[in-house]
């Protein structure tokens, strides 16, 4: 009988490579609001299927077409995903 676990040895005495990782730098910005603004916000964006990042995101390449400027890249965030 042949030994089941032949397939998961043969895997690990392969050497395999891993890719080289990118290191990116992130800036962050700071926006102060009023308690009931915030939550407006906040609220608004869960309305249309964002989280707060992606709706500031959303919101500020908004203006930077606005002011022909080349949009900004959504880094995403390590909180709650969609």
């Amino acid at each position: 009988m042949k030994n089941s676990f032949e397939g998961l040895r043969a895997v690990k005495d392969k050497k395999v490579k891993a890719e080289p990782v990118s290191v990116t730098e992130f800036g962050f910005l700071t926006v102060r609001l009023s308690k009931q603004d915030a939550k407006s916000f906040k609220r608004a964006a869960e309305d249309n299927g964002h989280t707060n990042q992606s709706g500031l995101i959303e919101a500020i390449n908004r203006v930077m077409i606005e002011w022909n400027q080349p949009p900004v890249t959504d880094h995403g965030s390590a909180g709650k995903k969609k």
